[in-house]
């Protein structure tokens, strides 16, 4: 696999970017978690006092309680799981076991997800995009992206109006939490591990569970550095309206959607109200990054060849060494990488007089360009 600047962004967003010729672009919104409900412990417990029993609902719908749901069902309660609303939701062993059937409407399909990590399969609503999941903090992501089994699925990523039931939105992780609780992990631009280190600890992880990590492999196993020193954490949200492939955002500044404060909610492959997007570290200049590791605040947008929009805020992204005149900070150096033609720079930690593929520690320039995008 050929190693790029251009990590995830697909399509026309690629181009609004200028993945070819700018900066390093926001990473991706990450896969999809388990779905849309967690493996928790579903609630049986009485509806709170002072509200008056819901009609059971049919799969995918909300509850706070098993008494609520449909029967077959279980509720996975919005303060157990953090899922906004609550969930109804069964086992299943295949997708027919998901589909939701009501009187008078057509039916509504689902799929049978992979077993947790207490070997239970749970269902999930299958959607075309966020507005077809019809649920104030969901949204639809994809799941076994380039596979047989690829598919999109409702995910829960709460708004600051969806939690409800004595629990505040946390931003950071999209899930609603107890209002108070001390929440433990980074949040959105911090260093970070990622899940699968072996050293990494929910201290030193993203509350989010996305890392954008400071070392990765490519296709063949081999580790190479991403870029983003330390690593940085993002996150998951649920697109404003507003955004478009004309002036991109109208406003002078990015929005923050239902991101924590302190982040923008960027797209990832969609313009779309509703659709997923991801939560950026937010700046307005410079120094709110971590210079000292080779990032920066990039404020612009390029909508064509000829036509670049400037805005009030950024984000926080590692620069491109190659096409910049910021060199890279004291300790590292630049990794030239060459896809397609074209070349961009990551600033990557100092590694001695074998600073890397053809590279030369004097002058700090490495070059890690071959016929498959270096070691």
């Amino acid at each position: 696999m050929v190693r790029t600047s251009c990590l995830v962004l697909v399509g026309a967003l690629a181009t609004l970017l200028g993945c070819s010729d700018s900066t390093t672009p926001p990473a991706d919104a990450g896969p999809a978690d388990t779905g849309p409900v967690d493996a928790g412990s579903a609630d049986t417990g009485p509806v709170d006092a002072g509200r008056t029993l819901r009609e059971p609902q049919g799969i995918y719908g909300e509850c706070v309680a098993d008494a609520e749901c449909g029967e077959g069902l279980r509720c996975f309660t919005e303060r157990e799981t953090g899922l906004p609303g609550g969930y109804c939701n069964r086992e299943c062993t295949s997708p027919d076991d998901c589909v939701r059937e009501e009187p008078g409407v057509p039916p509504i399909d689902g799929f049978c997800q992979a077993a947790d990590a207490n070997g239970r399969r749970y269902c999930a609503r299958v959607c075309a995009n966020g507005q077809d999941c019809e649920r104030n903090g969901y949204t639809c992501i994809q799941q076994n992206a380039n596979t047989l089994n690829a598919v999109r699925v409702c995910i829960a990523v709460c708004t600051p109006t969806s939690c409800t039931d004595g629990t505040t939105c946390d931003g950071n992780s999209g899930r609603c939490r107890a209002t108070g609780a001390t929440l433990t992990g980074r949040t959105i631009g911090e260093r970070c591990l990622a899940n699968r280190d072996p050293v990494s600890t929910p201290e030193n992880r993203c509350r989010s569970e996305l890392c954008n990590p400071e070392v990765t492999t490519d296709s063949r196993g081999v580790p190479f550095y991403t870029g983003f020193n330390g690593g940085q954490c993002v996150g998951r949200c649920i697109l404003p309206q507003g955004y478009n492939p004309s002036t991109f955002w109208d406003e002078n500044r990015l929005p923050q959607g239902s991101c924590p404060s302190g982040a923008i909610c960027f797209p990832n492959g969609s313009l779309a109200r509703g659709d997923l997007g991801i939560c950026l570290d937010e700046c307005s200049q410079d120094s709110d990054c971590r210079t000292a590791e080779g990032y920066f605040c990039r404020k612009t947008i390029q909508l064509s060849t000829t036509n670049t929009r400037r805005f009030d805020n950024g984000w926080c992204t590692p620069i491109n060494c190659v096409n910049t005149a910021t060199p890279c900070p004291t300790g590292y150096m630049c990794e030239r990488r060459t896809s397609q033609g074209t070349t961009t720079g990551a600033c990557i930690p100092v590694r001695g007089t074998d600073a890397g593929v053809g590279g030369d520690a004097s002058t700090g320039v490495s070059d890690a360009s071959s016929a498959d995008g270096g070691a």
